[in-house]
C-alpha cells in the first residue's frame, strides 16, 4: 500500500510503522502487553513471540489472546 507517511502514531518516537514496530517495540503496544502480563526484550525476533507468550501466560488459550490483543493494538 502506498501511503503519504509510514510513521507510526501510536507512539511519541515516530518510528517507521514495521510489523515488529507495530506489535512489539511500539510503546503503545509494549503497554497492551503488559497489561496482561507480557513483555518482550528488543532483541527477540518476532518468530520466537507465540512460544514466548505460550511461556508467559501458561493458558491452554494462549493464541486466541495473541489474535486479540494483535487486533486492539
Amino acid at each position: 500500500m502506498i501511503l503519504h507517511s509510514y510513521t507510526c502514531e501510536l507512539c511519541i518516537l515516530q518510528r517507521e510503522e514495521t510489523l515488529r514496530h507495530l506489535f512489539l517495540r511500539c510503546n503503545f503496544a509494549k503497554s497492551c502487553w503488559q497489561s496482561i502480563g507480557v513483555s518482550f526484550p528488543n532483541t527477540m525476533f518476532p518468530t520466537r513471540v507465540v512460544s514466548h507468550v505460550k511461556r508467559s501466560l501458561q493458558l491452554p488459550f494462549y493464541m486466541e489472546i495473541i489474535i486479540i490483543m494483535s487486533w486492539c493494538i
